[in-house]
């Protein structure tokens, strides 16, 4: 019985060294050929050829990126602003509507001079206001617009688009400062 594990033992390390003496033939002995080493060259080249471009996409990244920010944060900026405005505009129409409650409550009634000047300033006011609604979604449209620019790094375009949202937000900060103004004259008027 132990001689036939015995000889089940030798018969598979016989086979297994015959096995790997043909593997360790078909290897090479070390040197490397002509061809083998020019390949290996050409390999390297490339991957360092495509190091060198991502370094380049990498560097214009991120000038793109800080360009973007940069045009971002100004609109940003003209964003609060609006806000600011609006916060006024939403004051100022609150306290006009008070001081004319407080003045019907009162019993006192406004000569016709008065009554048609503040009927002009609210027609000018509802077009202003009609202006300013004119332009609401104009920026969302852009945004979207923007997006895929972004996504291109088309820094030309991701430009023109922040200009485009800038102008629209001038004209809507325009609007909004005559708005301001109109609820001031008319706060004057009504308090006279």
């Amino acid at each position: 019985m132990k001689i036939k594990k015995v000889v089940v033992v030798m018969s598979t390390l016989i086979f297994v060294l015959s096995m790997s003496v043909s593997a360790f033939a078909n290897e090479s002995d070390g040197s490397v050929s002509g061809n083998e080493a020019s390949k290996s060259f050409a390999v390297q080249e490339k991957v360092k050829e495509k190091k060198a471009e991502l370094q380049e996409k990498k560097a214009g990244a991120s000038d793109f990126r800080a360009a973007v920010k940069e045009e971002r944060d100004g609109v940003k900026e003209k964003r609060d602003l609006n806000r600011a405005l609006r916060q006024e505009n939403t004051a100022l129409r609150k306290e006009l509507s008070a001081s004319l409650k407080a003045q019907k409550e009162a019993g006192t009634i406004l000569d016709e001079e008065t009554a048609a000047k503040l009927a002009a300033y609210s027609e000018e006011l509802k077009s202003v206001t009609e202006e300013l609604k004119n332009t609401k979604g104009d920026i969302k449209a852009i945004a979207e617009e923007k997006k895929e620019a972004l996504k291109a790094l088309d820094y030309e375009a991701m430009e023109a688009a922040f200009a485009e949202i800038g102008g629209i937000q001038e004209v809507r900060n325009d609007a909004l400062v005559r708005i301001n103004s109109l609820f001031k004259e008319m706060l004057a008027l009504v308090q006279e």
